[in-house]
């Protein structure tokens, strides 16, 4: 039987204040065989470039309606979509180098609000306990609407992970996720898909030559400061799309962290994640 601790965080315990597309005919792209090397390679080539624009045709195809669509609450990151949204039924990955780049409070602030737009409650689970709630509410996380799962085991994680994805109830998913195997990648997405809920999985950047069953696939990476004269102290980090339904070359973006020295008052300020660019950094683990 699984072990799993269930923690549910409250401020006073915690004393803060496309359209459809055929493949169409195989044959209709296939030329005569070539009399020469030169023109095997022409025909090679065409055969290749027709079979691209198929493949493209068939990861356009829309297996949810446009409606169903939910933001990021990052438009910067909205805006690297093919179509400006993710769908319910699938999981995303957040490949981040190392820690500190701010990859891991991106994820968690979309994972969020996906939750408040499926009027749900965030689940995170954290088998090592190294989330630091108090950190969650500088990002505007509500942790009364928040669940902490602390399983015993990654066997034990992996099944909290199924469970919570099959159940249609959840608003959104969020967990670091080491090593996955195909296997139960697959089964992720599977229960994802039966639930129709959404997953966000924080990778290591080694998982970037991993096959994965992946809706989107974020990829982060720090960047410098726009010029020497720059003081506001606030972090550049570019995120790139390396993975999503209907986009076949890797799109890249760029956004902006704010200075984690400002004043607490202008975070709870904030009147909602979709309606800002930026965010103000924290530290999220213990």
């Amino acid at each position: 039987m699984a072990s799993i601790d269930v923690f549910i965080p409250s401020a006073d315990s915690l004393g803060i204040p496309q359209e459809n597309t055929s493949l169409g005919n195989y044959g209709d792209h296939v030329k005569a065989p070539p009399t020469s090397s030169q023109q095997a390679g022409d025909s090679r080539s065409l055969l290749v470039a027709a079979l691209r624009q198929q493949i493209e045709a068939v990861s356009r195809r829309q297996v949810h309606s446009p409606s169903e669509g939910i933001s990021t609450g990052l438009p910067e990151v909205d805006a690297l979509l093919p179509q400006k949204r993710i769908f319910p039924g699938g999981f995303v990955e957040w490949l981040i180098p190392t820690e500190g780049t701010g990859g891991e409070c991106l994820s968690l602030r979309m994972a969020w609000s996906i939750a408040v737009q499926r009027k749900g409650h965030l689940v995170i689970v954290d088998p090592t306990q190294e989330i630091y709630p108090p950190g969650l509410v500088y990002l505007g996380i509500d942790l009364q609407r928040t669940i902490f799962l602390h399983p015993a085991s990654t066997k034990d994680a992996y099944w909290a992970i199924t469970q919570v994805l099959r159940c249609s109830a959840t608003g959104a998913l969020w967990a670091h996720i080491d090593r996955l195997d195909t296997k139960t990648a697959r089964r992720f997405q599977l229960a994802a898909e039966q639930g129709f809920t959404v997953g966000i999985f924080v990778r290591p950047f080694q998982a970037i030559n991993e096959i994965s069953w992946a809706q989107v696939r974020f990829l982060v990476q720090p960047q410098p400061a726009a010029c020497a004269r720059d003081t506001s102290q606030r972090r550049r980090i570019q995120v790139s799309v390396l993975r999503a339904r209907g986009q076949w070359e890797n799109i890249a973006g760029e956004v902006l962290i704010d200075d984690p020295a400002d004043p607490l008052s202008q975070t709870f300020a904030t009147p909602s994640l979709s309606q800002s660019p930026s965010f103000k950094g924290a530290s999220l683990r213990a």
